[in-house]
C-alpha cells in the first residue's frame, strides 16, 4: 500500500507540473498589454456609431475632419494604391495589352482586368468616405499606370455598412476610367469579433489591409485579433496601413490642451469622443512581429485638435520579442 501511495503522489505530482507547464505556456504565448485604460464594449461602439451615422456626426466622417484628412491623405501615399505588391511585380504589360489588342472581347479584357485587380481590405471602413477618396483620387488620375483596384470593407455598424453601400450603389459600385475600375463592397461583422472573419476570407488573398481610426476604440485583445486577421489575409509582399489619434503633447500648445482634454472626456464619458483613445501602435506592432517601414506623425488642420499617427508595415516574417515604449 505504501508503494501504491508513493505511485500515486509521484503521478499526481507529475499531472500538476504539465498543468502548471501549461499554464506557463499559455501565459507565454499571450501578447503583452500595454495599456491599462477601460474600452467601451462592441455593443456600446455599435450604438455610438449608428448614431453618428444616422446624424451626420464628424465622427462618423474621420476621412474629411480635421485630424483625419492629413493622416487619410499621409496613409493615401503611403498605401502605393493601384499597384499589387512590390514595383517589380506590377502587372501593368496586362493594360497594354488590353489597350493594344482590339481583338479581344469584352468579356476577355474584364478576366484581364481581374487577374489584374488590386485587392484592399478596409477593417472598420464606417461610411466609405475612404474609399471614395481613393476611387476619385487614384482611378482617376490618368497620368499614373495602376491596376484597377477591388475595395471590400466590414464595419461592425449596420448603419454604417448601409451608408458605404448606398454610396457606392448609385454607380453600380463600380467607378470607371478607361480600362481602370475601382470595384467596392461591404459587410457586416455581426458580432464584432474579427477572428470570426478568419474562415470566410482565403489566405494572402489581400494586397492591402488598411483601417483608420478603428483600433484606437477597440480593447487590445480585440487589437491583437485585427493584426492576426491582417497577417491572415494580406499576401506576404502586402502591406497594412493603419491610422488612429495619438497623444500631442509635445507638438503644439493646442494639440496639448486637446490631447488633455480628450483623454479627461475618455475616462469620464467615452461615448462623447466615439469611444476613441489617444494610443501609440508601435509596441503591438513588434510584439505581434510586423516589420514597420514608415511612421508618420500629422497635425491637424482643424477643430478637433488631435495628431495622428499613420503606420505602414509588412506582415511578420518572424516573430519579434517585446514591445518598444511610445
Amino acid at each position: 500500500m505504501y508503494c501504491k501511495d508513493l505511485f500515486a503522489a509521484a503521478a499526481s505530482m507529475n499531472q500538476n507540473n504539465k498543468i502548471e507547464n501549461a499554464n506557463s505556456n499559455n501565459q507565454a504565448s499571450t501578447p503583452k498589454s500595454f495599456d491599462a485604460r477601460k474600452t467601451i464594449s462592441l455593443a456600446q461602439a455599435r450604438s455610438i456609431y449608428d448614431n453618428f451615422a444616422l446624424s451626420g456626426h464628424v465622427g462618423g466622417k474621420d476621412a474629411s475632419s480635421g485630424y483625419g484628412g492629413p493622416a487619410v491623405n499621409a496613409l493615401v501615399s503611403m498605401a502605393d494604391f493601384g499597384k499589387r505588391g512590390t514595383d517589380e511585380e506590377s502587372m501593368d504589360p496586362i493594360y497594354e495589352k488590353i489597350h493594344e489588342d482590339t481583338s479581344m472581347s469584352d468579356d476577355q479584357k474584364k478576366t484581364l482586368q481581374t487577374l489584374n485587380q488590386q485587392r484592399v481590405f478596409d477593417y472598420g471602413c464606417g461610411q466609405g468616405k475612404l474609399a471614395e477618396l481613393v476611387a476619385n483620387t487614384v482611378i482617376g488620375n490618368t497620368s499614373t499606370s495602376s491596376s484597377s483596384i477591388h475595395w471590400h470593407g466590414v464595419d461592425q455598424s449596420p448603419e454604417m455598412v448601409l451608408k458605404f453601400n448606398h454610396r457606392f450603389r448609385q454607380d453600380g459600385n463600380q467607378y470607371y476610367q478607361g480600362e481602370r475600375f475601382f470595384q467596392a463592397s461591404c459587410d457586416l461583422i455581426k458580432d464584432g469579433n474579427p477572428l470570426h472573419l478568419l474562415p470566410k476570407i482565403p489566405a494572402k488573398s489581400y494586397d492591402r489591409f488598411i483601417s483608420t481610426y478603428c483600433l484606437d476604440l477597440l480593447c487590445e485583445r480585440d487589437m491583437y485579433d485585427v493584426l492576426t486577421l491582417a497577417e491572415h489575409i494580406l499576401h506576404p509582399k502586402g502591406t497594412m496601413l493603419l491610422a488612429g489619434i495619438t497623444y500631442g503633447y509635445r507638438d503644439s500648445f493646442p494639440t496639448f490642451c486637446m490631447t488633455l482634454a480628450w483623454e479627461i472626456m475618455y475616462r469620464i464619458r467615452p461615448d462623447i469622443v466615439g469611444g476613441c483613445r489617444p494610443q501609440c501602435l508601435v509596441p503591438y506592432l513588434h510584439e505581434k512581429g510586423w516589420e514597420i517601414e514608415r511612421i508618420e506623425r500629422t497635425m491637424p488642420k482643424g477643430f478637433p485638435w488631435m495628431v495622428s499617427e499613420v503606420i505602414s508595415a509588412r506582415p511578420p516574417q518572424a516573430k519579434n520579442n517585446g514591445g518598444t515604449p511610445c
